[in-house]
């Protein structure tokens, strides 16, 4: 489900389904009440603020009294704003029993490793061997071609 009102449309309004999801993904909502619920869900921290005053006469090279007041205040870890303000390339993992975990969406597509692992074949990971690789690198360096070694040993043109 992309949202919290399609879940409560699929399961009732008793939400069973947030109480038996081990770990659950939040990406930026578009609802503000899905908004309000993660950061409801992110907790509170704590945080000081120091405050500074300044008294004297202002033609004097040195104030003469200064009056600091240190508060420590309680706020939301993520607003409702900051969680609908998240980079689309940002999520809150929420996993039981941890601290919500702010992290960056990995791409498989941009990782080598990754992308040709998603391009395997019956679910085996298709790597060549190592020396057919070197003889394939030394070849292609040789030959004086300019362009990346991909998955599988493969040399590929320059885009």
């Amino acid at each position: 489900a992309q949202d919290r009102v399609q879940l409560a449309k699929a399961y009732s309004k008793e939400e069973s389904i947030f109480s038996n999801c081990h770990i659950r993904i939040a990406y930026a909502p578009n609802n503000p009440e899905t908004a309000d619920m993660l950061s409801k869900m992110c907790g509170q921290a704590t945080v000081t603020h120091v405050q500074r005053q300044y008294s004297g006469n202002r033609m004097h090279i040195m104030l003469q009294n200064v009056n600091t007041n240190e508060q420590i205040v309680g706020r939301p870890l993520l607003t409702a704003d900051e969680c609908m303000r998240l980079p689309p390339d940002d999520e809150i993992v929420f996993v039981a029993g941890h601290a919500p975990l702010y992290c960056q969406k990995i791409k498989y597509y941009a990782d080598s490793a990754m992308a040709c692992a998603s391009r395997a074949r019956h679910g085996r990971f298709h790597r060549p061997r190592p020396r057919r690789r070197w003889v394939l690198r030394a070849a292609v360096t040789n030959s004086g071609f300019s362009g990346r070694i991909g998955c599988g040993g493969r040399a590929r043109r320059p885009v």
